[in-house]
């Protein structure tokens, strides 16, 4: 059943004009684990410049212990790649309004600081489906 909330079943990305009030369930190094009040599915939020003002939020399809256990890895690099990956997947689909939102944000980074526009250098997540093989080696070391 989808939540009327956050709308899980219908998307996975959450623009910076969401005013959603998920809770916080966990902090890492700029990245935010939350949950949606209604549904208590998790979403996984990366504020960005100008001014770390541009949240934007990722459902996280694993657990609480998974995604800290990923957040206390190399400052939380595995999550950001994988949160930028989100973001460069999804943005394309999302409602009108919102990618005309991500267009002005585009613009007022000048089209190169930000996540969509700037050259990646992934490290660990070329790719949002990526995270995939990191939460198996979790797995594998028992964790």
């Amino acid at each position: 059943m989808n939540c009327s909330h956050c709308q899980i079943h219908e998307r996975r990305l959450w623009t910076f004009q969401a005013r959603l009030g998920f809770e916080e369930v966990e902090k890492g190094n700029w990245i935010f684990l939350k949950r949606c009040p209604q549904c208590d599915q998790l979403w996984c939020e990366v504020p960005h410049e100008p001014f770390a003002s541009f949240s934007f939020w990722a459902a996280w399809p694993y657990s609480i212990k998974e995604w800290k256990r990923l957040s206390e890895t190399e400052e939380a690099l595995i999550l950001h790649e994988w949160h930028t990956n989100v973001i460069r997947e999804e943005f394309d689909s999302l409602p009108e309004k919102e990618k005309a939102d991500i267009e002005s944000w585009r613009d007022r980074t000048y089209r190169e600081f930000n996540v969509i526009d700037r050259d990646p250098d992934f490290k660990y997540c070329n790719s949002s489906s990526d995270l995939e093989k990191h939460i198996e080696n979790l797995c594998e070391q028992g964790s």
